[in-house]
């Protein structure tokens, strides 16, 4: 009987590290998107190169195994050199491999990743054997000994798998984590609806979130319809991100990179026309949209601006802990695999799940590789303590208009119960 088995890829790859990348950043009002360039016809000077085990399945079996839970992969690999360094290497990590699949006339998947001086990082992918996984394959026997499925990306000929696990899933009553690769993104909501019903937890980036959706990412803090233009949000912070423009009689958003996440303005505001601190995407449309297809859970991680879900009644936003970034590779599944961890162990405590899973991805991003700096569960617990300052911000999110109420930290009891007397001592 395994805790959790990982359906996805497995790879090789090979991390390239140059500190003459450039970045170029094009950004308007609305949206940011960031560009690692090098110079056109160039010989480009390494500094460091390494060979190591990946893919979203490799990862996450790994991650799931160093947390404390009995994990398998279901994978499709090789029969060459590649697929007999991921078998070695996921039985060295003490991940079961009796249900990896060898392709006999495809390679195992390789991966080159690129490493830029700021640590993020753009991945040239060669799917190989992880995109010819077909449900004939499958060794549904066995698959069946397991309480979770966590399903990762499915390229090529695999997505052809995710429909028949869905179902499968739903007839053995296993627990479902699900996050979706490109393949899947592009058949759209829709098209995953059989999948999304069953799934426990869903995640993906807030890119990805995005693009799945069909709903475009935006910086919007303030409700304009909303706000009532008293000025309380300039007042209340203090670093001046916001303005009181007198022409319109409302507060504008003016420094939003001067936000010190100190959730003052969003917690004082008498009309909640602020809906979400400055320094975090307002994903509030996109998180109901996905909710709505059936997943209990939907989380939403956006890098160094944090991590969102959304559990039907509740927002939760939790910004990021403080980490020097050394490689964001693996970051993903670092966080997904830790939180999907903790609901276990927690019987779905969100709050909890969400910070274990921001450690993990911590301690992913402090060391390069996906695999190196993954953390224990009482690593995690202990860094997690060691970051008391890192708090929750809960709102009350209606499937319609703004979040309703807020809870945090920052409230004392008496403020709480001010603003809401039946949940004041049960919430935040």
């Amino acid at each position: 009987m395994f805790d959790v088995v990982s359906v996805g890829g497995a790879t090789q790859d090979v991390f390239v590290r140059t500190d003459l990348s450039k970045i170029v950043r094009i950004r308007d009002m609305e949206s940011e998107q960031s560009l690692i360039c090098f110079k056109y016809g160039s010989k480009v000077n390494v500094d460091h190169i390494a060979f190591e085990v990946g893919g979203g399945g490799a990862n996450t079996s790994v991650s799931f195994r160093r947390l404390g839970l009995s994990s398998a992969l279901l994978a499709q690999i090789g029969l060459d050199e590649a697929g007999d360094q991921v078998r070695q290497h996921l039985r060295k990590e003490g991940v079961s491999t009796s249900l990896i699949q060898v392709s006999d006339d495809q390679s195992t998947g390789y991966s080159v990743i690129l490493s830029s001086f700021e640590g993020e990082r753009t991945v040239l992918t060669y799917r190989g054997a992880n995109s010819t996984l077909r449900p004939d394959h499958v060794p549904w026997d066995r698959l069946a000994d397991t309480e979770w499925l966590y399903i990762s990306s499915l390229s090529g000929d695999s997505n052809s798998v995710l429909d028949p696990v869905a179902q499968f899933a739903r007839e053995r009553k296993i627990k479902v984590a699900f996050n979706p690769g490109l393949t899947q993104i592009k058949r759209g909501l829709a098209s995953l609806k059989q999948i999304l019903e069953v799934v426990d937890v869903l995640v993906l980036n807030k890119e990805e979130a995005s693009d799945l959706c069909r709903i475009p990412l935006t910086h919007k803090v303030i409700d304009e319809d909303a706000c009532i233009g008293c000025g309380i949000c300039v007042d209340v912070c203090p670093e001046n991100v916001y303005v009181l423009d007198t022409l319109i009689n409302k507060a504008v958003n003016a420094h939003p990179e001067a936000c010190k996440r100190t959730q003052a303005c969003v917690v004082h505001c008498p009309t909640r026309a602020i809906t979400v601190e400055p320094w975090a995407a307002n994903v509030d449309d996109i998180l109901k949209s996905l909710h709505s297809y059936g997943p209990k859970v939907v989380v939403i991680t956006d890098g160094k601006h944090g991590v969102q879900a959304y559990d039907g009644k509740f927002r939760y936003l939790l910004p990021p802990y403080p980490v020097q970034t050394v490689d964001t590779l693996g970051a993903g599944d670092a966080f997904a695999s830790a939180f999907v961890s903790a609901m276990i162990r927690s019987k779905s405590d969100v709050e909890f799940s969400l910070k274990m899973g921001a450690a993990n991805a911590a301690g992913c991003v402090s060391k390069p590789g996906a695999q190196a700096g993954l953390r224990t569960e009482a690593e995690s617990k202990a860094f997690v303590a060691a970051h008391p300052d890192i708090t929750i911000r809960k709102s009350i999110l209606h499937t319609e208009g703004l979040p309703e109420l807020v809870f945090s930290s920052l409230l004392s009891d008496k403020a709480k119960a001010a603003n809401d007397p039946q949940n004041a001592n049960t919430e935040g």
